[in-house]
């Protein structure tokens, strides 16, 4: 009987065409992350569970869907549930690093939570992170990062900001002083987008807060109007030190990101709060503006608090980071390829296909070695006819073809054919190379 193949449920595999838009992603990003000065660093996907569950602030929520395991030596494992706790524990592994340190990092990480759209058990990060200043100008770089990305990619994004610790400042001046039961509420305001004020204030009623305290609380949360707008009634409406110094966070972040030209593209959401306890100020979120895709695409912000766990308890490590959401990314060009023709098309690397005519094969290693030197991504169509091969290109769109024949190879000359537009020409074999680069530099 055959065997029945089939993906561990919240899994999949990634064909040609996903794996090239993957990499066309991952690239725009990392590029733009080595402008601003972050360096790539790779870590194990599996860490001590001890490690991982003691430095998450998301308790019981997050030690829910993290995957443990037991190895041969009875060691208790986990797989990384993200990237960020394994760079805090290489940051307190290596304590001689020259600070600020910057790294991004790319890999799989493993959540055992809710599938939708989007949304997989296994699935990419790349984040990018910095440890040892608590200037604003890095939380204000990590929004840059995203929106300069989105901007390669042809995304339409913005930017929603906040700052954690002007949420703790406004329950904080309704009364709510218990820091856990404050997180507990934070955790529900943060679904306030997702879920609407009656779905946050049914669940702050289940967790015994009055309706005169949520009234309380979305009096400072649920307001409209500009960034400047907000800004101005919250000065106006709080007294909290907390609260206004969240707030003063908020408004150093918008002033350097004008001064970077992107505060148009970044929105003030008083009620954000993003999920892990781990952030201890500037929070911020990426989405898309026009999408079905309703999930973030990036996230991140300030943990002050959680790298001084591995290296000095009594020490704050100044941190902050981005985190980008690649499958979501990639699941959103493939349900829309026509919002992005440059990157959904590419269904294969090679840039040039060479079409043997009644000669041998390897009488075109010469020609084909001259492009791959010059960095020309190359393959051959082999046993297959003119129409053939013309047609392999086309579906794999593949912008160049070079035909070669008997005649082609006495004159040394190609004939080189334009996928693109249908144009068809001989070029010498001594300028093939310039000729070939000029139509791809113009792709």
């Amino acid at each position: 009987m055959p065997q029945n193949l089939r993906n561990l449920k919240g899994t999949r595999d990634l064909n040609i065409k996903e794996k090239l838009i993957q990499n066309s992603i991952v690239r725009a990003f990392t590029e733009e992350f080595e402008i601003y000065g972050y360096n790539p660093l790779e870590t194990p996907i599996m860490e001590f569970q001890d490690i991982l569950a003691s430095k998450y602030g998301g308790g019981a929520e997050i030690l829910k869907e993290m995957y443990t395991f037991q190895d041969n030596g009875k060691r208790e494992l986990a797989l990384r549930y993200d990237l960020t706790v394994p760079f805090s524990r290489y940051v307190g592994m290596n304590p001689d690093l020259i600070l600020p340190f910057k790294r991004y990092e790319f890999g799989k990480v493993f959540r055992d939570g809710p599938i939708k759209i989007g949304r997989y058990r296994e699935f990419f990060q790349l984040d990018a992170d910095m440890v040892g200043s608590e200037s604003l100008i890095f939380d204000a770089e990590c929004i840059a990062i995203v929106l300069g990305a989105a901007e390669k990619l042809g995304f339409d994004i913005y930017v929603e900001l906040n700052s954690r610790k002007l949420l703790f400042g406004i329950l904080q001046e309704i009364g709510v002083t218990s820091e856990d039961l404050a997180s507990k509420i934070i955790l529900s305001i943060d679904k306030l987008k997702k879920i609407g004020m009656k779905g946050v204030q049914d669940e702050l009623v289940d967790r015994g807060i009055g309706i005169t305290t949520c009234e309380q609380i979305f009096k400072n949360l649920n307001i409209k109007g500009s960034n400047q707008q907000k800004i101005e009634f919250l000065e106006k409406n709080l007294t909290n030190p907390l609260a206004l110094e969240g707030l003063s966070e908020v408004k150093t972040i918008l002033f350097y990101c004008k001064d970077m030209k992107i505060a148009g593209k970044v929105k003030f959401r008083p009620e954000l709060a993003r999920g892990l306890e781990i952030y201890t100020g500037p929070v911020f979120e990426a989405f898309f503006k026009k999408s079905t895709i309703t999930s973030s695409i990036a996230g991140g912000g300030r943990y002050d608090k959680i790298i001084g766990k591995f290296i000095d308890r009594d020490k704050i490590y100044p941190a902050v980071g981005i985190s980008i959401g690649v499958d979501v990314i990639l699941t959103e060009i493939m349900q829309s390829p026509e919002k992005y023709p440059i990157i959904s098309k590419k269904e294969t690397s090679v840039e040039v296909l060479l079409i043997p005519v009644k000669i041998p094969g390897e009488s075109l290693i010469p020609i084909i070695t001259k492009l791959r030197k010059g960095g020309i991504n190359c393959d051959f169509s082999l046993d297959r006819n003119i129409r053939d091969s013309l047609g392999l290109a086309s579906s794999l769109n593949i912008p160049i073809c070079l035909i070669l024949g008997k005649q082609e190879l006495d004159e040394k000359m190609v004939t080189l054919k334009n996928m693109i537009d249908g144009t068809q020409s001989q070029v010498p074999t001594s300028s093939l190379l310039n000729s070939v680069q000029e139509i791809l530099n113009h792709l």
